[in-house]
């Protein structure tokens, strides 16, 4: 028997041999001696029993041989006995046949490595986070934290992102169909004046080919399951390039460029990382027509910067506000007449599913830059490594 201070408490906790233990309260005596059916572990640290948190300890043959309430509770055992009983005929019987080799395992590595060990447990309805204990003598100590609401909330929250994703794309679509849709109807009109169709069907074509691609291009960013491969950053923003030239040709703009050669290589969807360029492209050349008459510029610098590749692209323009700025990263938030609002967030959308950086600086009547960093591929490099091992 060990004497032991009381405190003011209203829980219990149940043993095998279903005695319960209250503590006593502040107007008894402070001092009283306590049946010693507990174990002196217990005892030492009765106070924790009053939490919410389920807990509970088995011995070497898997039986529960002390709990308290949140335990039965948080398996509906409030009016069934657990003590004595074997754990796996107390958790839910989906979790048990599911992940049986798994707890097996669990408890296995507790005992003979006698330290701390987590386990998650879920199946549709649940999702249980164990944390086990070795007490010495095969008993183990495990609390449980039932974490099956808070996995529901972020099933919730990932789903809105998607549908807000969904209506991202949808305004997406069609900011980048108007150019091609402006194309065709200007032929069809001119192919009803002269009765010859034939002449602008090739155009018609390409420009209809033009939109299924943007129309494919945007569902597989709204799948987040896009095509990559390795690409050395020189070969694909040299074919940018040659896009970026004939529009800049057709605006009166001045367009320079310096790209930096490199032999490591990025994991890229060459068509998505194509779009953040020309989205880039057309927001300049809008500014440019916004503002007038001047000499207009446009550049791209690509240039290695340690693990990483850094591209910059800029433009001479008239700059944007501060608080204009400050809100180009959310969807639908423009200043243009007929802007639809989703190009920079689509742009910094697909830099960062790349896992790089897009970032945003502007000045009134200085321009506009944006830096992109995006990293170099870690496995394409440990196959460059090998291979210069090889060579040597």
């Amino acid at each position: 028997m060990q004497e032991k201070q009381s405190y003011t408490s209203n829980w219990s906790v149940f043993t095998s041999e279903n005695n319960i233990l209250n503590l006593l309260t502040a107007e008894q005596k402070t001092n009283e001696r306590m049946r010693g059916d507990v174990p002196v572990l217990y005892q030492d640290h009765l106070l924790y029993y009053s939490t919410n948190i389920p807990f509970a300890t088995i011995n070497e043959q898997d039986e529960i041989i002390i709990c308290n309430a949140a335990f039965q509770e948080l398996f509906r055992k409030i009016d069934t006995a657990v003590l004595g009983k074997n754990l796996y005929d107390v958790i839910p019987e989906s979790i048990y046949l599911d992940h049986f080799e798994v707890i097996e395992q669990f408890f296995e590595n507790l005992r003979q490595e006698q330290r701390q060990n987590v386990l998650i447990l879920e199946d549709e309805q649940h999702y249980y986070s164990v944390q086990g204990f070795y007490l010495g003598k095969d008993m183990l100590h495990i609390t449980i934290y039932d974490l099956s609401l808070e996995k529901q909330i972020e099933h919730l929250l990932t789903y809105q992102r998607q549908i807000e994703s969904v209506s991202h794309m949808a305004a997406s679509i069609a900011h980048e169909l108007r150019n091609p849709l402006t194309v065709i109807k200007g032929f069809l009109q001119l192919a009803k004046l002269t009765s010859n169709y034939s002449v602008y069907y090739d155009t018609i074509m390409s420009e209809l080919e033009r939109m299924n691609g943007i129309i494919e291009g945007f569902l597989s960013v709204s799948r987040k399951q896009t095509v990559r491969k390795h690409l050395q950053p020189q070969n694909f923003m040299e074919s940018i390039i040659e896009i970026i030239k004939p529009e800049c040709i057709l605006h009166n703009v001045t367009f320079d460029f310096e790209i930096e050669r490199t032999a490591a290589s990025l994991k890229v969807n060459e068509g998505m990382i194509k779009q953040v360029f020309l989205n880039l492209l057309r927001n300049s050349i809008d500014a440019f027509k916004e503002q007038g008459e001047g000499n207009f510029q446009f550049y791209i610098e690509g240039k290695v910067k340690g693990e990483q590749y850094e591209i910059i692209i800029g433009d001479n323009g008239p700059g944007m506000k501060q608080e204009v700025l400050a809100n180009l990263g959310r969807p639908f938030i423009t200043t243009k007449e007929l802007g639809s609002g989703i190009g920079l967030p689509l742009c910094k959308k697909i830099i960062e599913d790349h896992g790089g950086i897009f970032d945003v600086a502007s000045k009134i009547n200085e321009g506009t830059r944006v830096h992109i960093i995006l990293p170099f591929s870690k496995e394409e490099k440990e196959e460059y490594r090998e291979e210069e091992n090889l060579e040597a």
